[in-house]
């Protein structure tokens, strides 16, 4: 059994090597942060989860856009979606 994880963890981390590199380089400890803080303060409230998301989304690009940076709609999604795993996570 602990070999059948092996093998399917290490094909998992083949796939996702190359996402958590390009989040690493993309986004820094400060812009992962600014994330979490997001995801934390609408996870709090009573909206719907596709209104907490869009929000989020919106917060996001916009924090981006004051402080000069840019990331991708895809890239973006992707770090509320992690933001949201880790919320889930430490409950």
């Amino acid at each position: 059994m602990w070999d059948a994880l092996k093998v399917f963890f290490t094909s998992v981390w083949k796939w996702l090597k190359p996402i958590v590199m390009a989040i690493i380089s993309f986004a820094s400890k400060e812009v992962l942060d600014a994330v979490l803080d997001v995801v934390r303060e609408l996870a709090a409230t009573d909206l719907a989860n596709e209104e907490k998301r869009t929000l989020a989304f919106e917060k996001i690009k916009e924090m981006l856009k004051v402080q000069g940076k840019e990331l991708g709609d895809s890239m973006i999604n992707l770090l509320i979606e992690l933001a949201v795993q880790k919320l889930k996570a430490e409950e």
